[in-house]
C-alpha cells in the first residue's frame, strides 16, 4: 500500500497563513519568511497534492472550490496540532482582556469559555470594551491587517411559534406579513430578500435594535423575524429557542476577524478561538 500524501506542515501552515490574513506578505510577516518562501511552499503544496490551490481572478487569485474544500481540512488538522501542542506545553499565565461582538459573544463565545479556561486556567480573562482589550474580535470587512477567523452566511430566523402559527413562513415571499428584525444594517436584509426572489417585500420595514443580541431576543420572543449566522445564532438553535424557516443563505460580506494580542496568554487565545471555530 502507497504511503498516505501528507504535506509538509510547514506549507499548510504558509497555505493556511495566506488565506487567513489575506496576502503572502502578510503571511510571511506572520510566519517569519519571505513571501518568496511563501510562494515556494505554495507551490511545493500544489505539487505535492496533484491539483491546483488557486485560479486567476482579476488581478489576483482565489480559491479553487477543491482549494477552498482542502484549505477547510487542513485548518482541522491544524487546529488538532495546536490543541495537541497546548496540552503538552506550560499553561499561559496572565491577565487577558477580550472584547467581541454580543451577539458573538452570548451565541458562540460564552457557552465555549470553558473550554478555554481547561486549557489555560491560569488566564484571568476578562471581557471589556474594544478600546481597552488587548484582543479584539470584530465582525467586519476582511483587510487592514486584520486575521480573517471564519467567514459565515446568514439566514432568517424565528421562534418556532412563529413558524407554525398562520399564515406561517413558506415563501421568502410570506415575510411580507411579520416584522423584520433589523440590527442596524437594513442592508443584509435587502441582500437576502433579493437573492430568495423576494425583492417585493419590504426590506425596511419592522423594527431596528441597537445590536444583533436584541434582536435575536425578540426573534426568541415571537415578535419577528431577525437574521442570523451559525456562530451568532449557534446557542438559540441548539437549544430550539430559534428556527431557520427557510434553508436558503447568501455569503457575508463580512467576516469574523481578530486583531491584536502579543502577550502569551493573548496568543494562548488566538489558537485556542482558531482551532474551536476551525471545528465548528
Amino acid at each position: 500500500m502507497s504511503a498516505p500524501r501528507i504535506p509538509p506542515t510547514g506549507a499548510l501552515l504558509a497555505f493556511d497563513a495566506v488565506h487567513r490574513l489575506g496576502s503572502a506578505r502578510a503571511a510571511a510577516d506572520a510566519l517569519g519568511l519571505t513571501p518568496s518562501a511563501i510562494s515556494h511552499k505554495l507551490k511545493a503544496l500544489e505539487s505535492a497534492l496533484g491539483f491546483p490551490l488557486t485560479e486567476p481572478h482579476g488581478r489576483g487569485a482565489r480559491l479553487t472550490p477543491r482549494g477552498a474544500r482542502y484549505l477547510a481540512q487542513a485548518r482541522r488538522a491544524l487546529a488538532l496540532l495546536h490543541v495537541a501542542a497546548e496540552a503538552e506545553s506550560p499553561p499561559a499565565a496572565g491577565s487577558l482582556t477580550v472584547a467581541a461582538p454580543p451577539a458573538f459573544t452570548a451565541g458562540w463565545l460564552a457557552p465555549r469559555i470553558g473550554r478555554f479556561r481547561a486549557v489555560a486556567p491560569d488566564v484571568r480573562l476578562a471581557f471589556t470594551a474594544p478600546a481597552a482589550a488587548e484582543v479584539v474580535v470584530a465582525f467586519a470587512e476582511p483587510g487592514d491587517g486584520a486575521e480573517t477567523l471564519i467567514e459565515v452566511a446568514f439566514f432568517p430566523v424565528c421562534a418556532p411559534s412563529l413558524l407554525n402559527a398562520a399564515p406561517g413562513l413558506r415563501r421568502a415571499s410570506d415575510l411580507a406579513q411579520v416584522d423584520l428584525l433589523h440590527d442596524g444594517d437594513a442592508d443584509d436584509w435587502a441582500r437576502w430578500l433579493a437573492a430568495a426572489g423576494a425583492a417585493q417585500v419590504d426590506a425596511a420595514a419592522g423594527v431596528r435594535f441597537a445590536d444583533l443580541t436584541a434582536a435575536h431576543a425578540a426573534a426568541a420572543a415571537g415578535q419577528g423575524v431577525a437574521l442570523g449566522d451559525a456562530l451568532t445564532a449557534a446557542h438559540a438553535l441548539g437549544s430550539g429557542a430559534l428556527v431557520r424557516p427557510f434553508a436558503f443563505e447568501i455569503p457575508s460580506r463580512r467576516a469574523y476577524v481578530l486583531r491584536g494580542g502579543r502577550s502569551a496568554p493573548a496568543g494562548a487565545f488566538a489558537r485556542w478561538l482558531r482551532a474551536e471555530l476551525a471545528a465548528a
